[in-house]
């Protein structure tokens, strides 16, 4: 019997720390990974170029916070990561003229369910003006790219382990005390070589998800690309062609009927925006009061993602413009993969232009003083039948007006119209009319029917509305059913994780 302290060290029990207790992390362990997620986004975004190429001095400031919980969990040398982020970056930037602009770039929801797409990104800014509007445009433009490139390889590298991956997470094994020199040695040199092999990892991690990242961008490019949607619209208003025009390309008149912010420089290469930056585009061709050609997309569009819209305004008569529309090039999707652009593209046009100019030209008419026109008919009522032919013209057109005037179903606009149609047809006109016709009928029934067939113009216009109205109903409840889809999966992968974690510890 060997005595105390001496005998072969082959056969003593040494202490060998916690990497005795779990072997090649056959157990389940799990680290709270929000720390080592704030201190990686730093890393990458903290004092990134977020305009690079756009002449404009854009940076970050830093990530003023970082929510949410991420957990990474590891069962028998198996990587799972938990995460749900939302972050929020800080930036200023200025513009040539030397004004300066703070503001935020948020990313609300940085999660597993989306780990393969690219995550929603808003901009907000400090003030408003054109300059925080330049800024937030080029951020929006290069500066996502860069955005979303970064949280790519964040995101690879979380889930290839995150903090358990960076050589400082592991458990690191207590040198044994009787264990021979070259145990000691091969185990001095595995944790060496430990945090070499996670950060080649890391590395090669990270070239892949840039690769993966550019791949998804040039597919979702040509995707955009390839398709060319087309709309074609016509509207009629009781307001003159240059009024309309103007409607397109004054700005005054633009935030009239918007009631946002907007800019427009009608000229060939001149930019224009509505809704606050919204809407945005440039004018190819300006025809004043007849025709405008202009390149148009929304602001959640693909970046370079352009339609082509052309707008005519036809003025057969005064007062009477015809509005036509045709916009191609709409693409399939917007940046987040909703499919129902074309429906969103004509519902805008319809219920957020259309429709409020319509109701900015009524407002305007309604304001402005009518014309007298009662008495006029009187006079001419007097003749005889034997009065000559001209007479008698003028008579029935003072009859009409005089229905007009006196009857209070009808505002100025809509004897505007009647009464510059009347003095357009002229006296020959009405007389040859009521020849053909054989006895006239009244002055009255004349404006009923003319009110008649605008009503019904108006109830086919409110059936189409109700259309649209039904589809946009039916789409927002898919997205209403994808999303508790979403949720529920999300609830029941949670409790899923809860229960392993409690078997692996019960396990233990």
């Amino acid at each position: 019997m060997a005595k105390w302290g001496e005998g072969d060290a082959r056969w003593q029990v040494a202490d060998m720390g916690e990497g005795g207790r779990n072997v090649n992390n056959w157990h389940w362990t799990e680290k709270d990974a929000l720390p080592w997620c704030r201190e990686r986004l730093t890393e990458m975004l903290g004092s990134a170029d977020l305009a690079p190429g756009s002449g404009l001095g854009v940076r970050a400031t830093g990530v003023k916070s970082c929510a949410g919980e991420a957990v990474v969990n590891n069962r028998k040398n198996k990587i799972i990561a938990a995460y749900e982020l939302s972050v929020v970056l800080g930036w200023e930037g200025s513009v040539a003229d030397g004004t300066s602009v703070t503001g935020e770039v948020r990313l609300p929801y940085i999660s597993e369910e989306n780990h393969d797409e690219d995550p929603e990104m808003q901009v907000a800014t400090s003030s408003e003006g054109p300059a925080a509007q330049q800024l937030k445009a080029a951020i929006l433009g290069s500066g996502k790219k860069v955005v979303h490139g970064a949280v790519a390889v964040f995101v690879k590298e979380l889930r290839a382990g995150g903090p358990m991956r960076s050589g400082a997470a592991q458990p690191k094994a207590a040198p044994a005390k009787s264990v021979d020199a070259a145990v000691g040695q091969a185990a001095q040199g595995a944790a060496a070589a430990a945090p070499a092999a996670a950060a080649a990892n890391g590395a090669a991690a990270g070239q892949q998800a840039e690769k993966e990242a550019a791949a998804a961008a040039a597919k979702k490019e040509a995707a955009a690309a390839s398709s060319g949607h087309s709309i074609e619209l016509k509207e009629r208003f009781f307001a003159g062609a240059a009024e309309l025009f103007e409607c397109f390309t004054v700005p005054p008149r633009m935030m009239a009927y918007t009631q946002s912010p907007a800019e427009a420089e009608p000229q060939p290469g001149g930019k224009f925006s509505l809704y606050g930056g919204s809407v945005q585009g440039v004018f190819r061709e300006v025809a004043p009061n007849q025709r405008i050609l202009m390149d148009w997309r929304f602001s959640n569009w693909e970046d370079g993602s352009f339609s082509r819209v052309e707008l005519r305004f036809e003025e057969p008569d005064r007062g009477n413009t015809l509005v036509t529309l045709k916009q191609t090039g709409i693409p399939d999707a917007d940046r987040f993969g909703h499919h129902d652009v074309v429906g969103t593209v004509e519902a805008g046009w319809r219920q957020q232009v259309f429709d409020r100019i319509r109701r900015l030209t009524i407002h305007a008419q309604a304001c402005r003083p009518a014309a007298p026109a009662a008495g006029r008919g009187a006079a001419a009522r007097r003749p005889a039948a034997a009065a000559p032919r001209d007479v008698r013209a003028r008579a029935s057109q003072g009859d009409v007006e005089d229905a007009i005037a006196s009857n209070p179903l009808f505002n100025s606009q809509f004897m505007g119209v009647l009464r510059d149609s009347l003095a357009r047809q002229g006296s020959e006109s009405l007389m040859r009319n009521a020849q053909a016709q054989g006895p006239r009928t009244s002055a009255t029934e004349e404006v009923l029917t003319t009110a008649l067939a605008q009503s019904k113009q108006t109830l086919q216009q409110l059936v189409v509305w109700r259309e649209q109205i039904d589809r946009q109903i039916a789409a927002q409840q898919k997205q209403v059913d994808r999303m508790e889809f979403a949720l529920n999966k999300s609830r029941g992968d949670a409790a899923y994780l809860r229960a392993l974690k409690e078997m692996m510890h019960g396990d233990m």
